[in-house]
């Protein structure tokens, strides 16, 4: 099959590295509207072409979205005609008026349109999903994460797009908070309630640390701590009434059952079962990658559907993180208290 990629750098060449994984794959069409763009590409796979004739796109068997974010809805409007499938990441879209308007397309576009919520694809989400419809654990009572990393303090890093910039989806809340808003509604369902709050430790337009807290309409509840300033962790954790699943670098584990006693007959840590060990966070999340890409190649050989409820749950992960927003910038911090916290 031949694929095109409207997209040249750092997740889009990670993505595409992933569709050229794929045997089936015998020709990738690298997009991009300015031609110097192009010329800048440089990938020695002879199966990797360039064109930024829009028409080369159409012409492929499926149409993958790789561009800056606030461009998807655009491509996706482009594409309203055709009978294409499209992956496109995150986010859908980035402001109201788009989503509304990709709402309105939903009987077009949502049978072909793969969305790169790739969270949903992870180990930890896969044990959770487990448990979750078995209940051998119990029910569901929070979920936690903290995704962190000294991105900030980085050299070179501190004019990094990521802290000059105030839109939504491109601060810490619509970049990297979206995957975890979007997994707690796929895990927990519906949201009633959430807040908000992003503070600057090195000053700047853009937050660089943010707290989600949510409330799900089933009881539920989750909290997301984001963070470019402090040491680098990543862990998620699933607290049910008669067990925990944890994720912690890249390894997933269940403790159960709850009632484990210690020696003094003092209730202790769960015995720990392993479910799944990835060398390192970062091939945690690629097996992720490329357990949604290779769902979306088989969708394009079989000629299949995406389910029907994907389409609409991207969107309403978009307009969640619009509200978090919203909500986080109500209590923004004073520009006076916004001066380098330094290390």
């Amino acid at each position: 099959m031949d694929i095109a990629i409207i997209g040249t750098r750092r997740h889009a060449a990670r993505l595409r590295a992933h569709v050229l994984a794929d045997p089936r794959v015998a020709r990738v069409l690298i997009h991009h509207p300015d031609p110097a763009s192009l010329a800048r590409l440089d990938d020695p796979d002879p199966r990797v072409q360039a064109s930024s004739d829009w028409g080369d796109v159409t012409a492929q068997d499926a149409v993958v979205i790789v561009s800056p974010g606030d461009s998807h809805a655009g491509y996706l409007e482009r594409l309203v005609e055709s009978d294409r499938p499209v992956y496109c990441e995150k986010p859908a879209a980035t402001t109201r008026k788009a989503l509304d308007w990709l709402d309105a397309n939903e009987r077009s576009l949502g049978p072909r349109t793969t969305f790169g919520f790739n969270y949903r694809d992870t180990a930890f989400a896969t044990a959770a999903r487990g448990v979750l419809k078995q209940e051998q654990h119990g029910k569901p009572i929070h979920l936690r994460f903290v995704a962190a990393h000294g991105l900030a303090f980085r050299e070179g890093w501190s004019d990094d797009w990521r802290f000059r910039t105030a839109k939504p989806f491109d601060r810490l809340i619509g970049n990297l908070g979206i995957h975890y808003v979007d997994l707690c509604l796929h895990l927990f369902g519906e949201i009633e309630s959430a807040n908000a709050s992003e503070t600057h430790m090195r000053g700047g337009p853009s937050a660089d640390n943010a707290v989600l807290t949510l409330v799900h309409s089933g009881g539920a509840t989750a909290h997301i701590m984001l963070s470019y300033t402090a040491p680098y962790a990543n862990a998620a954790e699933l607290h049910l009434t008669d067990g925990r699943l944890e994720m912690r670098d890249g390894k997933v584990a269940i403790f159960a059952p709850r009632d484990h006693y210690g020696p003094d007959g003092r209730y202790a840590t769960p015995p720990e079962r392993q479910l799944a060990a990835f060398a390192s966070s970062g091939a945690y999340y690629d097996d992720a990658i490329a357990r949604r890409v290779t769902r979306f190649l088989d969708r394009v050989e079989q000629h299949g559907d995406e389910p029907a409820p994907n389409f609409r749950a991207a969107l309403r992960s978009c307009e969640w993180v619009l509200r978090l927003a919203d909500d986080a910038a109500k209590y923004a911090e004073p520009e006076t208290m916004r001066a380098g916290a330094g290390r």
